[in-house]
């Protein structure tokens, strides 16, 4: 068996966007707490050879939980009837990560575009600071270099507004959840 792995925050962060962000199914088993808020939908409980739907959050089974291990004759109702609102909650964050991909795909799809461009800009640079650009025979190429860098900085001046403008129309959605 493996050991663990510990992902610092920036990495936990960026599991947790990209879970949500994944159009598909993932069964995730984990002791962090925030992760699992964030990118789960349905909780299943695991025990005496069975798997069942937990129609309820992290709360609501850590009171579940403290229930039947003092009570063994309560049922799992008690938990139940108070996941209701819970499973609620968790459709309607479910259905706001679904509407809010498109933003944060363009957000990212902004980010590659920037980062490309930055080390085309950089390459670039690179170019010009050569000495033996600077002397007519070359004049040429300097002008193509010279042009490219126009290009380059009106390129990066869209992408960092596609950018904006997705990162702006995010957090008023966010806002507004």
């Amino acid at each position: 068996m493996s050991p663990p792995i510990t992902l610092d925050l920036e990495m936990r962060q960026s599991l947790a966007v990209a879970l949500q962000d994944y159009p598909g199914a993932v069964v995730l088993v984990s002791h962090d707490r925030h992760l699992l808020n964030a990118v789960a939908d349905e909780f299943l409980i695991v025990g005496n050879g069975r798997a069942e739907l937990f129609d309820g959050d992290l709360e609501d089974y850590a009171r579940w939980l403290s229930a039947s291990q003092q009570a063994p004759a309560m049922p799992a109702e008690a938990a139940l009837s108070a996941a209701a609102n819970s499973r609620q909650r968790r459709q309607v964050e479910a259905q706001a990560r679904a509407r809010l991909a498109p933003l944060r795909a363009a957000i990212d799809v902004s980010e590659k575009a920037l980062n490309a461009l930055a080390a085309q800009r950089a390459s670039l640079e690179e170019s010009l600071a050569s000495p033996g650009l600077y002397v007519p025979a070359e004049k040429s190429r300097l002008q193509a270099l010279l042009a490219d860098r126009q290009r380059l900085a009106r390129e990066t001046a869209a992408a960092e507004e596609a950018w904006l403008e997705a990162s702006e129309q995010l957090e008023a959605s966010s806002r507004c959840d």
